[in-house]
């Protein structure tokens, strides 16, 4: 099986900035172009815990499959045999629990809640801040796992909008046209 390279399947990939650490430039995770480069250099690191899609193995002028699925049968299982994966920026990935003691369940299309995952937590640092992270993680009855540097994380303000809009949806009804601003 051939695999083309990607920056998603890189270790050097910051998925949250969408930036390439080892040349320091913006990129793409579905980038092929730069990764083929690293490759010849020896700069490419594969990220192990990332799951091979459609882009890595085939050519973007290539047609896919129609009955294409990611590969699921080599994660471990959940204590009901589902495999153990959580969606990140960086595509399917097989979830590392935030860590010991947390336990992982899954669900066969959604995966793990991120909160619950090492990664999942990185991610919703980096977009909701810490203080709004921590309250998502004790929804979950779970600790949040501050690493250095995201200390003083505020998240992305877009993203802290989109959550707080979400998260009144079920609250209370919101009129078509209603302004959102009030959720900043």
């Amino acid at each position: 099986m051939k695999i083309y390279p990607t920056c998603s399947i890189c270790k050097h990939y910051d998925s949250n900035k969408e930036y390439c650490t080892l040349l320091e430039e913006m990129t793409t995770g579905t980038n092929q172009e730069k990764p083929s480069q690293c490759v010849k250099e020896g700069a490419y690191l594969r990220d192990i815990n990332v799951l091979l899609d459609s882009y890595h193995l085939y050519k973007a002028d290539e047609e896919v499959p129609y009955d294409f699925v990611i590969d699921k049968s080599k994660l471990p299982a959940d204590k009901n045999g589902k495999p153990l994966f959580v969606l990140t920026k960086r595509g399917m990935e097989r979830a590392i629990p935030a860590y010991d003691g947390v336990e992982l369940i899954s669900d066969f299309l959604l995966g793990v809640n991120k909160v619950l995952t090492f990664q999942g937590q990185r991610e919703l640092i980096y977009d909701l801040g810490v203080d709004l992270a921590k309250k998502v993680a004790a929804t979950r009855n779970v600790e949040l796992l501050i690493l250095p540097g995201e200390e003083n994380s505020t998240g992305i303000p877009s993203e802290v909008k989109r959550h707080m809009v979400y998260q009144s949806v079920g609250k209370r009804r919101m009129p078509v046209g209603e302004n959102y601003d009030e959720y900043e």
